[in-house]
């Protein structure tokens, strides 16, 4: 099998690092209907985390599920 390599679209948010949190992004993301290709959640500091959504391409409503959360999205980006 060959390795392939496409660009994503991704979103990164800051978030408390505590029990839940995880859970409480992916609830939002399938209340809104979302399908995702990637999650990755990681600790920042004792108090903060970090989490990278990986969604597919042109997914409406991304902006949506962000404001629906109390965390604010930071930035989206597009990587190749």
């Amino acid at each position: 099998m060959t390795d392939e390599i496409s660009r994503v679209e991704y979103y990164v948010a800051a978030v408390p690092h505590k029990a839940g949190e995880g859970a409480r992004i992916l609830t939002a993301f399938k209340e809104a209907g979302i399908n995702l290709t990637g999650l990755l959640g990681y600790r920042k500091s004792a108090r903060k985390a970090e989490i990278i959504v990986i969604v597919e391409e042109k997914t409406p409503g991304v902006s949506a599920a962000g404001k629906k959360l109390a965390s604010p999205w930071a930035r989206s980006r597009r990587r190749s």
